[in-house]
Protein backbone atom coordinates (compact mmCIF):
# COMPACT_ATOMS: atom_id res chain seq x y z
CA UNK A 1 0.00 0.00 0.00
CA UNK A 2 1.28 3.55 -1.35
CA UNK A 3 0.56 5.86 1.41
CA UNK A 4 1.37 9.23 -0.66
CA UNK A 5 -1.41 7.82 -2.62
CA UNK A 6 -4.00 7.08 0.24
CA UNK A 7 -7.03 9.73 0.17
CA UNK A 8 -9.63 8.99 2.85
CA UNK A 9 -12.01 7.77 1.26
CA UNK A 10 -15.17 5.77 2.45
CA UNK A 11 -13.38 2.21 0.93
CA UNK A 12 -9.86 3.38 2.54
CA UNK A 13 -11.55 4.33 5.65
CA UNK A 14 -13.14 0.67 5.88
CA UNK A 15 -10.39 -1.24 4.80
CA UNK A 16 -8.17 0.07 8.14
CA UNK A 17 -7.87 -1.61 11.42
CA UNK A 18 -11.01 -1.87 13.37
CA UNK A 19 -9.29 0.18 16.22
CA UNK A 20 -8.27 3.10 13.80
CA UNK A 21 -11.47 3.35 12.19
CA UNK A 22 -12.62 3.43 15.69
CA UNK A 23 -10.23 6.05 16.79
CA UNK A 24 -11.45 8.00 13.26
CA UNK A 25 -14.94 8.07 14.26
CA UNK A 26 -13.85 8.87 17.91
CA UNK A 27 -12.04 11.75 16.56
CA UNK A 28 -15.08 13.15 14.58
CA UNK A 29 -17.66 12.56 17.20
CA UNK A 30 -15.55 14.62 19.92
CA UNK A 31 -14.69 17.05 17.37
CA UNK A 32 -18.28 18.13 16.23
CA UNK A 33 -19.98 16.30 18.44
CA UNK A 34 -23.37 18.75 17.13
CA UNK A 35 -22.27 18.01 13.58
CA UNK A 36 -22.68 21.69 12.64
CA UNK A 37 -19.14 21.05 10.86
CA UNK A 38 -21.02 18.79 8.76
CA UNK A 39 -24.11 20.76 8.48
CA UNK A 40 -22.55 23.89 7.43
CA UNK A 41 -20.25 21.80 4.75
CA UNK A 42 -23.96 20.54 3.02
CA UNK A 43 -25.13 24.04 2.97
CA UNK A 44 -22.14 25.18 1.35
CA UNK A 45 -22.86 22.43 -1.08
CA UNK A 46 -26.41 23.48 -1.47
CA UNK A 47 -25.58 27.39 -1.66
CA UNK A 48 -23.25 26.49 -4.55
CA UNK A 49 -25.94 24.48 -6.78
CA UNK A 50 -28.29 26.95 -5.67
CA UNK A 51 -26.08 29.79 -7.38
CA UNK A 52 -25.75 27.96 -10.41
CA UNK A 53 -28.75 26.69 -10.65
CA UNK A 54 -30.00 30.60 -10.60
CA UNK A 55 -26.80 31.59 -13.26
CA UNK A 56 -28.84 29.19 -15.49
CA UNK A 57 -32.20 30.17 -14.72
CA UNK A 58 -31.18 34.24 -15.25
CA UNK A 59 -29.72 32.98 -18.76
CA UNK A 60 -32.75 31.58 -19.36
CA UNK A 61 -34.03 34.99 -18.93
CA UNK A 62 -32.15 36.94 -20.73
CA UNK A 63 -33.09 34.28 -23.88
CA UNK A 64 -36.67 34.36 -23.16
CA UNK A 65 -36.38 38.95 -23.46
CA UNK A 66 -34.80 38.77 -26.46
CA UNK A 67 -38.13 36.75 -27.98
CA UNK A 68 -40.59 38.20 -25.90
CA UNK A 69 -41.78 42.04 -26.67
CA UNK A 70 -40.61 44.50 -23.48
CA UNK A 71 -44.07 45.14 -22.04
CA UNK A 72 -44.40 41.50 -22.10
CA UNK A 73 -41.49 40.61 -20.24
CA UNK A 74 -42.12 43.58 -17.70
CA UNK A 75 -45.30 42.16 -16.38
CA UNK A 76 -43.58 38.19 -16.16
CA UNK A 77 -40.49 39.89 -13.78
CA UNK A 78 -43.28 41.53 -11.49
CA UNK A 79 -44.80 38.67 -11.56
CA UNK A 80 -42.05 36.43 -10.71
CA UNK A 81 -41.04 39.34 -7.97
CA UNK A 82 -44.52 38.95 -6.28
CA UNK A 83 -44.22 35.07 -6.29
CA UNK A 84 -41.56 35.38 -4.72
CA UNK A 85 -42.50 37.74 -1.56
CA UNK A 86 -43.15 36.01 1.99
CA UNK A 87 -47.10 36.05 2.82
Amino acid sequence: MKLYNWKPTAENINNLPEKIRDYIKELGTTSDPAGIIQDNACLLENVKALTRKCKILKLRIDLMSFFVPADKMEKIEKDAEKAQTPR
